[in-house]
């Protein structure tokens, strides 16, 4: 694994804290020029470590109030049926990530849904269409008391 500096690391917590940070904005922090700080970034994205730039949205103001965390067991653990919930995940947007877990679990689900109601039909409808699906778990998330934060990259 490539070794990183402490300009490195400085680089990637700036990015973390705010990507929308310009590579002069950066390197004046820091203490690097513009130019130095960009090419610091393009190394650190060529090399994988910066995967991809996002926005971080506020569901509640896109209506998306309900979170949960959906606790998934399966019939079988064959290739084919992890393929098909592996494509059912992926290409449904109520799923905002999937974990494979370690124990009588077989994955576990982060849910975004408007209201009960959209949630239900989701568990019902859509989750547990899937044949392989044979039970669910579901927990209801009340207050958020820490958000996504700044990866240990020390």
């Amino acid at each position: 694994m490539e070794k990183l500096d402490a300009f490195d690391i400085s680089i990637l917590r700036q990015l973390q804290i705010d990507a929308s940070q310009t590579a002069a904005m950066i390197g004046e922090y820091i203490g690097l020029s513009a130019s130095q700080c960009h090419r610091r970034i393009k190394r650190l994205e060529t090399s994988g470590f910066i995967q991809k730039y996002t926005a971080q949205l506020d569901p509640v103001r896109f209506n998306l109030k309900l979170n949960a965390i959906v606790m998934v067991r399966v019939h079988q653990d064959t290739p084919a049926a992890k393929r098909e919930f592996q494509r059912f995940v992926q290409d449904n947007d109520k799923v905002q990530e999937c974990w494979t877990v370690v124990g009588d679990k077989y994955a576990m689900l982060r849910v975004l849904a408007k209201d009960m109601e959209s949630f239900s039909y989701f568990i019902s409808h859509e989750l547990m269409a899937l044949k392989n699906i044979a039970a669910s778990e579901s927990i209801l998330m009340m207050e958020q008391l820490k958000g996504p934060s700044l990866m240990p990259i020390d």
